[in-house]
């Protein structure tokens, strides 16, 4: 929740609540007060007020509605999966799923119960990538088998039909919801955009970005005039780059999450300098979650390809991934492409047009899903204390694996909030032996698994960390 990483107050949560409410009112009394104005054959109180005032009015009616239409879109999934593909997926599900976790993925008022249809409406989008009306005779026996057992963790029998009270929610297929906002919002995000620059060169880092200045908005035109052209010149995929000097340490790359781009990340960047100054941080900086009106976000094979070029440009053939929320699903693309070397809430994120774009439209569970297998550390925005069971196994742990649990902070909290946790490092060795020491290129020899190496020292008196013997 927002409301937590900024602060867990009564005020802090009226003052939330209350900016939310006036920045949704600003698109209908701009509307009404050129209505107002245009009534009384000009301007009321103030010129400039109606200047603004046309502008809000333009932006909401020429921009925001336009694009709200557009991407209503089809998303276009990835190849749908065979039987087996799909047979195995679920059954690899149904090993960590339970009662709790089954019943929240349908939404309904209380005492409301999942008919059969509801199950095969989720378990079709889920598995198959359809809704209803593509049903294949084909898929039923297979239906049938998943909702079986689904029925089974919802704990009684599911009747015929479908129960219109259950709401199911299916990403891709849904209509892509948003919330507006106001030309202000942009301007401030571009401010905050500015801020958060300042601080990375000051922290030794350099920008890698396109000439073309407006290829978002709100527009980066000092981006343009001082940054480095980047190493990405199919996609133009701007970064940030701190070089990389260490003999000793792997380099970085960070997969920042759903946000305000890289600003939250600032101190971690900082604590992270103070600690390890020698060590290079390449940060990509995904600009359709970012709070920005830009293009849609990358495919996944293009997405690889486009970090692949980058990696290679700065002759990084090893590194340690840090990724954070949105940024793990990057992650898991990058750990599976063989390219590479290895609340108020919902305003503020995801209703955010862009953001919401890429989530419900490009945004695919079978292609993001982090096994603990594939990804040790994953924290992604759910019950924390489920996630460290399944990673835990609450028996024996992976290979490799060390889990570092907060029960009593939120997502995110730990990276932005280095007052609760001074001093957290975190390393996640890609493809790399766990033994080998890197030379001055970053190159830890052959690929042979995955390390997460988790040291914490946190004045928070209550994190519970999990090893291999």
């Amino acid at each position: 929740m927002i409301t937590r990483m900024i602060g867990q107050t009564w005020p802090e949560y009226v003052f939330i609540r209350l900016s939310i409410a006036a920045l949704r009112l600003i698109a209908p009394l701009s509307i009404g007060y050129l209505a107002a104005s245009y009534h009384a054959g000009a301007f009321l109180w103030s010129p400039f007020l109606g200047t603004y005032a046309i502008v809000e009015a333009a932006f909401f009616l020429f921009v925001y509605l336009p694009r709200c239409f557009h991407m209503q879109q089809d998303a276009k999934h990835p190849p749908r999966l065979s039987r087996a593909e799909r047979q195995a997926l679920f059954d690899k599900c149904a090993r960590s799923m339970s009662s709790d976790s089954v019943s929240r993925w349908f939404t309904s008022t209380p005492g409301g119960r999942v008919w059969r249809d509801n199950a095969v409406d989720w378990v079709l989008w889920a598995l198959f990538s359809a809704h209803a009306g593509e049903l294949l005779t084909e898929w039923e026996e297979e239906l049938d088998h998943y909702v079986s057992v689904l029925g089974g963790f919802i704990g009684y029998p599911l009747d015929r039909g479908n129960n219109p009270a259950i709401q199911v929610p299916r990403l891709t297929l849904d209509p892509v919801v948003t919330v507006h906002r106001p030309f202000v919002w942009y301007m401030i995000v571009g401010l905050v955009d500015a801020a958060a620059s300042a601080k990375l060169y000051h922290q030794g880092f350099r920008h890698y970005n396109s000439r073309r200045w407006f290829r978002a908005f709100p527009a980066r035109p000092l981006h343009a005039l001082f940054s480095h052209k980047t190493a990405d010149t199919v996609t133009d995929m701007p970064y940030w780059y701190r070089p990389h000097r260490s003999r000793t340490q792997l380099p970085i790359l960070f997969l920042h999450g759903i946000g305000i781009g890289l600003w939250p990340y600032t101190r971690f960047m900082r604590e992270l300098a103070a600690r390890a100054p020698d060590v290079g941080v390449l940060a990509v900086e995904l600009l359709p979650i970012s709070m920005r009106i830009t293009a849609p976000p990358l495919a996944r094979d293009a997405l690889c390809a486009a970090l692949a070029r980058i990696l290679d440009a700065h002759g990084l053939q090893r590194v340690v991934v840090v990724g954070h929320s949105y940024g793990t699903v990057v992650a898991a693309h990058l750990l599976r492409h063989h390219e590479l070397p290895p609340s108020p809430l919902w305003y503020f994120a995801s209703r955010d047009p862009d953001i919401a774009r890429a989530l419900s439209r490009h945004f695919f569970w079978q292609e993001s899903i982090l096994w603990r297998e594939d990804h040790r550390g994953a924290r992604p925005i759910v019950d924390a204390r489920a996630v460290r069971a399944y990673l835990t196994g609450e028996q024996d742990l992976p290979d490799g694996l060390e889990v570092l649990y907060f029960p009593t902070l939120d997502h995110a909290t730990v990276l932005m909030r280095t007052r609760r946790a001074p001093r957290c490092w975190m390393r996640t060795q890609v493809a790399a032996k766990l033994d080998a020491p890197a030379d001055g290129n970053g190159d830890a020899g052959a690929p042979e698994g995955v390390l997460v190496d988790v040291a914490v020292d946190t004045d928070a008196g209550t994190s519970v960390a999990a090893a291999p013997t």
